[in-house]
């Protein structure tokens, strides 16, 4: 007899929609990836690719808040509403 807590899982994860074969409905948005793993920074951003998004890589936080920093600081210039990345 399954647990109370497995069977929720298995629900919400049924009910979850899934993307259309092609489909990009990531178009438009900026991605960064902070991870260590060279493999999972690989997957990662290829999955998220493939659904459209650019995406940035970054192997720590230093890494990672740097680029947000410098992101922020580009979009200033440009003169851009200020809105941290995804």
């Amino acid at each position: 007899m399954a647990s109370p807590q497995r069977s929720s899982l298995q629900l919400i994860t049924a009910d979850k929609p899934r993307v259309e074969a092609g489909s990009k409905p990531l178009i438009g948005k900026n991605v960064l990836v902070v991870e260590d793993s060279m493999l999972l920074q690989r997957l990662t951003s290829s999955v998220l690719k493939r659904l459209g998004a650019s995406v940035e890589v970054c192997t720590n936080g230093k890494e990672a808040f740097n680029e947000v920093c410098k992101s922020l600081s580009d979009q200033k210039k440009e003169g851009d509403s200020i809105s941290p990345p995804l």
